[in-house]
């Protein structure tokens, strides 16, 4: 089973295990009820107006479903986890690009000290890649402020990939480079 289709699974689970104890709640409320009434009058003895058993076994069922809500929540958050990991594993560009892999945009300009001359960018790189985006309308969705952008350029007749943490610095904007389109 791919790691999709088991966090698919279980979000499949928590949205049955979650009307199970809304169907639970109402029940206890049909009883008169919730998970905090005391079952007991100013006496001590038992309350009247509410059937006591049914009371404590409801409340009893949703605790139990309550707990199994809890390690379920676990078991997602586990397999999202895994979910990005694989997701960001297929996002990572190949070291090597075919010849067909044009640029779509040029690096026209490199800030001194900006996170874009941090991570190696220079004037002149092609942009083939940047994240996902694969022209230049989809690179500002991509920045990100304190995130990491895989950004693969043909530099010659070489292409290399790069790591670019946009952040503020002491220029404009987060990255410190100037994209014009590839001709």
């Amino acid at each position: 089973m791919s790691v999709s289709a088991r966090y698919n699974q279980l979000i499949a689970e928590r949205e049955t295990l979650e009307s199970e104890i809304l169907q639970l709640l109402d029940a206890l409320k049909s009883n008169n009820s919730n998970m905090s009434d005391p079952l007991v009058d100013a006496e001590g003895f038992p309350r009247s107006d509410i059937d006591v058993y049914t009371v404590r076994q409801l409340r009893h069922s949703i605790i139990l479903k309550q707990n199994d809500h809890k390690g379920l929540m676990a078991k997602i958050e586990d397999e999202m986890h895994r979910v990005f990991a694989e997701r960001k594993q297929a996002d990572v560009p190949q070291q090597h690009v075919s010849i067909e892999q044009k640029p779509f945009a040029i690096v026209a300009a490199v800030a001194a000290s900006s996170p874009a001359e941090e991570c190696g960018l220079t004037a002149g790189d092609g942009i083939v890649r940047f994240g996902s985006a694969v022209e230049l309308s989809g690179v500002p969705s991509e920045v990100v402020e304190g995130g990491t952008v895989n950004v693969l350029v043909r530099r010659g007749p070489s292409t290399v990939s790069i790591s670019l943490k946009p952040k503020r610095w002491v220029g404009r904007g987060l990255l410190g480079c100037h994209l014009v389109p590839a001709k």
